[in-house]
């Protein structure tokens, strides 16, 4: 199953899962379908093994001014417009967090 936390640090957007074992060297203890891990940043109870890592970098603005102007029943164009972003970052964007989403009519902006 792939990862659902898109806004976590060891999420791979590449092949849509979880890289909390390449990151930590250690197993989450948790199934991924049951994973409520949701990493920000390193702790000390998360230090990466590789030493001068670094988190991957998630623009939590973008996240969360995206999740406020979504609704299934709006339009992609209309997402935009409202959330500032360009057309291709919300489809991106929906696509990634909400794979359900059916109402891709009027994808231009005419």
């Amino acid at each position: 199953m792939a990862c659902k936390h898109y806004d976590c640090i060891c999420y791979n957007p590449e092949t849509e899962s979880c890289d909390y074992i390449i990151i930590f060297g250690r197993r989450r203890g948790i199934p991924g379908d049951e994973c409520h891990l949701c990493l920000h940043g390193f702790d000390e109870e998360h230090m990466p093994i590789i030493k001068g890592a670094r988190p991957r970098l998630i623009n939590q603005v973008v996240m969360k001014k995206m999740e406020t102007v979504y609704s299934p029943d709006k339009q992609i164009r209309d997402m935009a417009r409202e959330s500032g972003f360009g057309k291709d970052k919300v489809i991106k964007w929906v696509k990634k967090v909400h794979p359900e989403f059916d109402n891709w009519g009027a994808l231009s902006f005419r």
